[in-house]
């Protein structure tokens, strides 16, 4: 695997688990997020990419800075959960 993901080869990311992503909207990493995203899903993986207006990097790991960055904790914790609640 490369070392920044984004820069994979399709080739090496075909049989990764589904994926769930989560950027804001100000996150300096969201474009290699975006990237990333997309060469998993040439590589036929089930992603989940969610941008959250209005935070920044990190959110996921404070959301007391703010109702959109609590919810888009919220949102992904249940998005994960059902991931690994679904049956094959």
């Amino acid at each position: 695997m490369a070392a920044v993901p984004g820069t994979a080869d399709v080739g090496q990311l075909a049989g990764h688990p589904p994926t769930t992503l989560a950027t804001g909207e100000v996150d300096e990493l969201r474009v290699s997020a975006e990237t990333y995203a997309e060469s998993l899903r040439q590589a036929g993986v089930d992603v989940d990419l969610r941008m959250v207006p209005g935070v920044r990097h990190g959110h996921l790991n404070r959301p007391h800075e703010g109702p959109a960055a609590a919810q888009a904790a919220q949102q992904t914790i249940e998005q994960f959960a059902a991931r690994l609640l679904r049956t094959p």
